[in-house]
């Protein structure tokens, strides 16, 4: 019989393989399946709860920066109109330059709030998605398993598109705030 003289430094690391490969091939236990779709749960609450105080923290901040700048393009208004050196057209270009600076800032918070708005509808699509693989890896190898995973997909590709419809949106109207 012919021997080869590689096979043995071969022989234990294929052995192990083989052995992983046996192992990730077992499903998971229904206790198994169970935490891992509890902790999929938690994760996606957490990651939700934290882009829905950013969307709302980047609410607060876009309608604080917009009377921020409404305030002082006020004052900036009655100082060039109590100024008797101005004339009336100072007093228009005044008016004219407060009101695009509040529309810009309207803009830039509606633009935003529309980024944080996308981040959370994408978050939560992720995380559902996750969890419902998660839920489709708990059942045993079969279409129907595999039915589960390719409509946790579609979910997903239908959320993301309406998300990335809905920021289209925003954003066309930030620019329309921009325009007027």
């Amino acid at each position: 019989m012919k021997t080869y003289p590689n096979t043995r430094r071969f022989a234990a690391p294929l052995a192990c393989a083989l052995a992983l490969g046996l192992v990730a091939c077992t499903p998971p236990t229904p206790q198994q399946s169970a935490e891992d779709i509890a902790k999929a749960e938690r994760e996606r609450a957490s990651d939700v709860a934290k882009a829905e105080r950013d969307l709302k923290t980047t609410a607060a901040d876009a309608r604080a920066e917009v009377s921020t700048t409404a305030a002082n393009s006020e004052n900036t208004l009655r100082q060039a109109t109590l100024d008797p050196d101005n004339k009336s057209e100072d007093v228009v270009q005044a008016a004219r330059e407060g009101s695009e600076a509040v529309a810009d800032a309207r803009a830039e918070g509606e633009d935003s709030v529309a980024a944080a708005a996308y981040s959370l509808a994408m978050t939560t699509a992720d995380g559902t998605r996750t969890v419902a693989l998660e839920r489709c890896n708990a059942m045993p190898a079969s279409a129907a398993a595999d039915a589960c995973r390719a409509e946790a997909e579609a979910v997903l590709e239908a959320a993301k598109a309406r998300a990335l419809e809905t920021r289209n949106l925003a954003e066309s109207n930030a620019q329309s705030l921009r325009k007027d």
